[in-house]
């Protein structure tokens, strides 16, 4: 055994390097609300997400073990390293200390987390109506990365409303990239019988289909930009995630296997993080 595996078998497991999206965009989304006299909320609003998300990320090893020994073999769970029982005390850890820093930042984002959020997780990976079927991935792969974590700072702000959901729906719109991360896991998903996009599509297709899609969701942009309030800067600072999409949407069209897409994901997770920075830069709500 080498020295820090199981560190580094746990950290993949909690799905650690994926948390940047929902990092990034809980402290952009505290400014997009304007909650920004307190700095603590900025420590602890990104912190509570990420705990979440890598609380998501254990529960759905826990389900997906079968497809893992086909996509990613050398996983804690399907490797045998674990066992299912250390995996759920740290569902229950991670989903636990996500708690406790929501009721430390507001009670509604506390009632919220532990019933919506709770079930929402569970559904995702138990409901088989939902990662089970195209539609039901697709959500939870846009919703996740920016608008769900500006949809809880709303609530936090006591600002959720009409405008609130047009623009969480329009940040939605510009997190289809993350769809990619599906793509890394046609084979298996193939195989275990799953109908996520990818596999109700067709690889090629899908991939096809994603690229339209991370470039179509540049007119998310002028949307923002001419309904909400963001200074005249907004265009200059835009270049670098509109860049940034291009090259993805070039790069998405030259991937022809999984592999390539697993290896090409952390680019879409900068996408999001790069959006929900420009959008909290320019904000002048």
């Amino acid at each position: 055994m080498k020295p820090g595996l199981p560190l580094l078998l746990l950290l993949g497991t909690m799905r650690v390097q994926r948390t940047l999206p929902s990092a990034a965009s809980s402290a952009a989304s505290l400014v997009l609300v304007g909650l920004t006299s307190e700095l603590w909320r900025f420590l602890l609003f990104p912190l509570s997400m990420a705990l979440f998300h890598m609380a998501s990320s254990v529960v759905n090893d826990l389900s997906d073990c079968s497809v893992d020994r086909v996509n990613v073999p050398g996983r804690a769970l399907p490797s045998g390293r674990v066992s299912r029982g250390f995996l759920q005390a740290l569902f229950v850890l991670l989903f636990g200390g996500g708690l406790l820093a929501a009721f430390a930042l507001d009670f509604l984002y506390f009632l919220a987390a532990g019933t919506f959020g709770f079930i929402y997780v569970l559904a995702y990976s138990y409901g088989p109506s939902f990662k089970n079927r195209p539609l039901g991935s697709f959500a939870y792969y846009t919703l996740s990365g920016s608008a769900a974590p500006y949809v809880m700072a709303s609530l936090m702000a006591r600002s959720l409303g009409f405008d609130s959901l047009v623009f969480a729906s329009l940040l939605a719109l510009l997190a289809t990239c993350a769809v990619m991360g599906s793509m890394g896991d046609y084979e298996g998903d193939l195989r275990g019988g799953k109908k996520t996009l990818p596999v109700a599509l067709g690889f090629d297709r899908a991939r096809r289909v994603l690229a339209a899609m991370v470039l179509g969701a540049a007119a998310a942009y002028p949307a923002l930009y001419h309904v909400f309030s963001f200074s005249p800067a907004f265009p200059i600072f835009a270049v670098l995630p509109l860049s940034l999409r291009a090259a993805l949407f070039y790069l998405v069209l030259r991937c022809n296997n999984p592999q390539a897409f697993r290896r090409l994901s952390p680019l879409y997770r900068v996408l999001i993080a790069a959006d929900m920075t420009v959008l909290a830069l320019t904000w002048e709500g």
